[in-house]
């Protein structure tokens, strides 16, 4: 993702851009599924495209509800629901399967509440579980933010930053949850 408004695709043998997908504001977060079938990106317009990588020029599905710009995107390991976070202080779960009952308008199935942003307004990135079960987020309070996917309940407010909680990743394998902040140091933190 760009600020030239602009997400593109490459690939590495060629060494060169194979697709670029316009957009009308700046890309601020790009994830591609498992196989490498579909890219989601999402920016400045608050808007997630979800694009077809060998048609580029129009989304096939585009994502709407945070009332702020996006700043992180994530994608399940069964490439069927994405997380997003923005800086309106939500992380909302979004179902990406072909065929959602209700239509587009119904993809959004939670909204989690707990990581915030500040007057920085900084990029700030979210995660998945591997298992799927668990989201985690950064936030500006310094602290790295857990939820159960399924009940939308808030696990974890991990302290220990001196500032804000850019990035967060789940181990693959370990119950640990790894962040990062603008202080400067990473942590890991074990959860259950």
């Amino acid at each position: 993702g760009s600020d030239d408004c602009t997400a593109k695709l490459w690939d590495p043998r060629q060494k060169s851009c194979t697709f670029s997908f316009d957009h009308e504001y700046q890309v601020f977060s790009v994830r591609l599924n498992s196989v490498g079938t579909t890219m989601y990106s999402a920016g400045l317009d608050g808007l997630i495209r979800v694009w077809d990588v060998k048609k580029p020029l129009d989304p096939i599905i585009v994502l709407k509800g945070h009332s702020d710009l996006v700043t992180g995107i994530d994608i399940d390991s069964s490439d069927s629901f994405v997380a997003s976070i923005g800086m309106d202080n939500q992380v909302r779960i979004w179902d990406v399967k072909p065929f959602v009952e209700g239509g587009d308008d119904n993809r959004c199935t939670r909204i989690l509440e707990g990581s915030v942003q500040n007057f920085e307004k900084l990029l700030l990135r979210c995660s998945w579980s591997r298992d799927g079960r668990k989201v985690a987020a950064g936030s500006a309070d310094s602290t790295a933010c857990a939820w159960d996917v399924a009940s939308s309940k808030l696990l974890y407010k991990l302290p220990g930053h001196k500032g804000p909680v850019r990035e967060v990743v789940f181990h693959p394998n370990q119950p640990i949850l790894g962040s990062c902040s603008s202080d400067r140091t990473i942590l890991i933190g074990e959860i259950e």
